[in-house]
């Protein structure tokens, strides 16, 4: 049994096309949204997740998932599926959404080393090979950050000990 350009972590979907209701696969991969032949298993379309837009409900059974694409065929696509699956199905794409995180959206954070004011850089405004400049102090000297950390405020609540803190 030979599994067609199966990849790991995949949920597949039995879905219907619209308005034609013919039945295919809808794959979710940790890269690639695929609706292949239910027959076949061969690939009819593939999109990477990174150009997964959005996706609502327009129905309990109905979902409308769009994506970025210049290509007109392949910006929009409205699937109806079992209720409880069409939830389900709702929840993996939002989730995929709101995983996304600023370098998915194109956004470089850097912290400046020397005055630690902390900005964020447009990817494609950044110009290759060229030192990102802190805007407050004009240092050269930033580092990139991957995981912002958590507001001041918090931070400095939790150092108070239990006996500073008094009614």
């Amino acid at each position: 049994h030979n599994q067609v350009e199966a990849e790991d972590d995949e949920v597949t979907y039995i879905v219907y096309t619209m308005p034609r209701n013919e039945a295919v696969f809808l794959t979710i991969s940790e890269n690639y949204l695929r609706v292949r032949d239910t027959l076949t298993q061969k690939t009819i379309t593939k999109w990477s997740l990174k150009i997964l837009e959005s996706c609502d409900r327009i129905k309990s059974n109905t979902i409308r998932i769009n994506f970025d694409t210049i290509k007109a065929d392949k910006k929009e696509r409205i699937y109806t599926v079992e209720d409880g699956l069409c939830q389900e199905l709702e929840r993996k794409l939002r989730d995929i959404l709101s995983q996304r995180d600023l370098t998915e959206m194109n956004q470089t954070v850097y912290r400046c080393v020397n005055c630690t004011c902390q900005f964020a850089v447009e990817t494609k405004y950044k110009p290759q090979n060229q030192a990102i400049h802190c805007p407050d102090c004009k240092s050269s000297f930033v580092a990139e950050i991957h995981d912002i950390p958590k507001p001041p405020i918090e931070a400095a609540a939790e150092k108070l000990s239990p006996a500073a803190i008094v009614e």
